[in-house]
């Protein structure tokens, strides 16, 4: 932990900016679970959890639901997944207000770069979080540029609106899609393990079990 905290030390930071899915809210175990039910409901054969980890964040929804269940209309499984979403809500992997409140005692500004679109369940998400939308400087969603990660374009939009420089932000995520995104733009990157991606031996990554452990590391 201490070697974290030295990290953590020498990072001249202004901002730190946070990707959203299986890094502040279980997106991925969560979505195996749905993804099942759906099964279920519709009389399909559920998918192992190999299955699912194979496609998972690597290419569309609509691509996934083809590969794991190719005699189904997609339209018809995406209907039923919503309702069962709608049933089960959001999953926080921790409180982000805690988190938030402890970067501006430190006057650090926070903000969110994610790759879903501006819509309803995005905020959904943030609010099972716990969010503090008045701590939150910015919303960058892939909505908001013409390339979403694993281009830079959203971190590099977050810091042309709060005119800040690219080497006093870092990205705090779970995906290598966040990790190549932050080099694209050129700031600092933290992984955190709460994904799919298995950081365990990566070199020149600074690896979280998950953001919770910020609170450690923030003094």
């Amino acid at each position: 932990m201490e070697y974290k905290r030295i990290y953590w030390k020498s990072c001249q930071l202004r901002c730190v900016v946070f990707d959203v899915d299986d890094t502040i809210v279980d997106t991925i175990n969560l979505g195996y679970i749905k993804i099942n039910e759906v099964a279920r409901n519709l009389n399909l054969q559920s998918i192992t959890y190999e299955q699912y980890i194979k496609n998972y964040g690597k290419i569309s929804f609509e691509k996934c639901i083809a590969s794991w269940f190719p005699n189904i209309k997609v339209d018809s499984f995406i209907r039923e997944y919503k309702e069962v979403s709608l049933k089960r809500g959001f999953r926080a992997l921790c409180d982000f207000s805690a988190i938030q409140q402890r970067f501006k005692q430190n006057n650090i500004k926070v903000a969110i770069c994610t790759n879903a679109i501006r819509e309803e369940k995005l905020f959904k998400k943030l609010d099972a979080a716990n969010t503090d939308y008045r701590l939150l400087e910015c919303i960058i969603t892939g909505s908001d540029v013409e390339k979403p990660k694993p281009s830079g374009n959203g971190l590099e939009l977050v810091s042309k609106k709060l005119n800040i420089k690219r080497e006093d932000i870092i990205y705090v995520g779970d995906s290598y899609y966040d990790y190549l995104a932050s080099q694209d733009f050129g700031c600092g990157f933290i992984a955190v393990n709460s994904g799919w991606y298995n950081w365990e031996g990566k070199k020149n990554v600074l690896m979280l079990s998950s953001i919770v452990e910020l609170l450690d590391i923030i003094q």
